[in-house]
């Protein structure tokens, strides 16, 4: 790698073959760009490979992570062993969905996934909250001891939290997650994720989020310490699924944010390039790795 005392912004995305590394200084006049092998059992190490060959002589302010931990963890069904705390009468939700069944009262929907939380994971709690957001049923916190003890007891290593019209009357999942995050570290409650009505959308959301959230966290803290090493850049952003950029802290949060982390950052590339060039209409591939 030619030696320069450029200071440099670095994007990184993993595939499954290669790991594609990019490199720009602030005017934008000197780019590189340079490939490094992947490898699918450690996908930080192409990282860490590519800015090592990289960083030889040259300064680095940031780096920008694509990358597919989530997605092939969610298409795998590698995430963690997860469990869902419900308003009373509502742990099937994640079963029931909407509905949109052919035969509508055959529950054995042969065509669907399997829940990714069981219904022996699946617990409720005393509350409701009208869509209005007033309160009908205050919570009962003292219930939380012994929903702690059965989690625990079943190897539990995520929970994920929803309850009705939460995004009217949010303090319920935030007194429920505060008490819940004494004694477990991994705690997604939907009106964080996705505070928005539908309770099957919402429900499936932070399920999701909190089945991530172990694996992608595990991912990023060991990228950050190896990233130590290797580079002093000062800050590190991880590819959004909407083409957008998060903290490290932010996608240990939410990490379903970066479920498309991956594809996201061709496509924003290719609707800046489209707008440098005076391009209206474009169309954007990324091969299969």
């Amino acid at each position: 790698m030619r030696q320069t005392s450029s200071c440099y912004t670095v994007g990184t995305d993993v595939g499954g073959t290669f790991t594609d590394v990019v490199a720009h200084n602030p005017d934008g006049d000197h780019v590189i760009a340079f490939k490094v092998p992947s490898s699918s059992q450690a996908p930080a190490q192409g990282v860490i490979d590519g800015l090592r060959t990289f960083t030889t002589g040259a300064l680095v302010s940031s780096v920008i992570h694509g990358t597919t931990v989530a997605t092939n963890a969610v298409l795998e069904r590698r995430g963690a062993k997860t469990a869902l705390i419900t308003t009373r009468g509502f742990r099937d939700v994640l079963e029931i969905a909407r509905q949109m069944r052919e035969n509508l009262y055959d529950l054995r929907d042969h065509g669907r996934a399997e829940p990714l939380v069981p219904r022996n994971l699946r617990f409720e709690i005393t509350e409701r909250v009208a869509c209005t957001g007033e309160v009908l049923k205050p919570l009962r916190l003292e219930e939380i001891p012994d929903l702690v003890a059965v989690i625990r007891a079943k190897d539990v290593e995520s929970v994920a939290v929803c309850f009705l019209h939460s995004y009217a009357h949010p303090a319920h999942e935030r007194a429920v997650r505060d008490e819940l995050k004494k004694v477990l570290p991994y705690v997604s409650i939907s009106s964080d994720i996705n505070a928005e009505f539908r309770e099957y959308e919402r429900t499936n959301t932070v399920v999701l989020n909190s089945y991530l959230m172990p694996l992608v966290s595990r991912y990023l803290d060991g990228l950050v310490a190896a990233l130590s090493e290797v580079t002093a850049a000062g800050r590190m952003h991880i590819m959004r699924s909407n083409g957008g950029m998060m903290s490290v802290a932010g996608a240990k949060e939410s990490p379903l944010a970066t479920v498309m982390s991956g594809p996201s950052g061709g496509v924003a590339a290719c609707c800046f390039l489209a707008r440098k060039l005076g391009i209206k209409h474009a169309l954007a591939s990324s091969p299969l790795r």
